[in-house]
């Protein structure tokens, strides 16, 4: 089996990873990003939102203005928007409610009217 160099970024991939960084990953282990894995050594396109805040102590970014210019902007585009923890969904056919948690589980263990869910929803908020 032989092995190959990997392939170097060309002029125009710089281009496609307008808004993106290049990183280096150090240290063993694999970092898995979405739709793929980079292994140690590697040099590769990422945005400071796409690598996991326990991951980067072991990534070291190229060219360090560009994280500057990255973190200079609003903390809106860089952090993703939260998602509501507890959802309040009405039964079919029926005025009973139930309390959902932000996977999809059941929180109530009875149905509830709405005026209780209401109330169920407010206590587990504060």
């Amino acid at each position: 089996m032989e092995r190959r160099k990997r392939p170097t970024p060309s002029v125009n991939a710089q281009a496609d990873n307008v808004g993106k960084i290049q990183w280096k990953k150090l240290g063993g282990g694999f970092l898995r990003l979405p739709n793929r894995i980079i292994k140690p050594q590697d040099v590769f396109w990422a945005r400071v939102d796409e690598i996991p805040k326990s991951f980067r102590d072991q990534v070291v970014p190229l060219n360090v203005e560009d994280l500057k210019k990255q973190e200079s902007k609003p903390a809106e585009e860089i952090i993703p928007k939260i998602k509501v923890p507890y959802v309040k969904k009405q039964r079919e056919g029926s005025n009973w409610f139930d309390i959902f948690d932000s996977q999809g589980k059941q929180i109530n263990v009875k149905a509830l009217h709405e005026e209780q869910a209401d109330e169920f929803l407010k206590s587990l908020l504060t």
